[in-house]
């Protein structure tokens, strides 16, 4: 779906439904959604491509397959959101808090990943690669598949 603009948003999260509304595959890109409490949505597969989602919390969110290139994470919360098949490569990802996070089969390839909180995170088959780790809290992470 095509043509969300950040009101649009606002006005579907205020509305008082049992579940919380679906942006699957939706076309959020180039939106300032930066502070948004995303948390508990299916947003999977949805286009967050040159959005600013600085301080958004996607807590407990279904981001499977979403996409993220150029957009602005600084200070978003990913507690335990399914992230898997995301690519995150080459992103700068400090202090991000990715704990209980499912982040298999994600792309962290070159990612700066400094001071990240990946505890408990489940990281099996996620690409690695060159990816910076340095005071990342990895404890009880699982790097392979289960």
């Amino acid at each position: 779906m095509a043509g969300y603009t950040r009101e649009d948003i606002e006005k579907k999260l205020a509305e008082k439904t049992e579940e919380p509304p679906s942006f699957a595959n939706a076309n959020l890109s180039g939106l300032d959604l930066s502070g948004i409490v995303f948390s508990g949505f299916d947003l999977s597969g949805a286009n967050f491509s040159g959005a600013n989602l600085e301080n958004t919390n996607f807590s407990a969110s279904n981001l499977v397959n979403a996409g993220f290139k150029d957009a602005k994470l600084s200070g978003a919360n990913f507690t335990s959101a399914n992230l898997s098949g995301v690519d995150l490569s080459k992103f700068h990802l400090e202090g991000i808090d990715f704990a209980n996070a499912d982040l298999g089969k994600s792309n962290l390839s070159e990612a700066n990943l400094n001071d990240a909180n990946l505890a408990n995170a489940k990281l099996g088959e996620a690409n690695l690669a060159k990816a910076h780790l340095e005071r990342a809290d990895l404890r009880g992470a699982q790097l392979v598949e289960t």
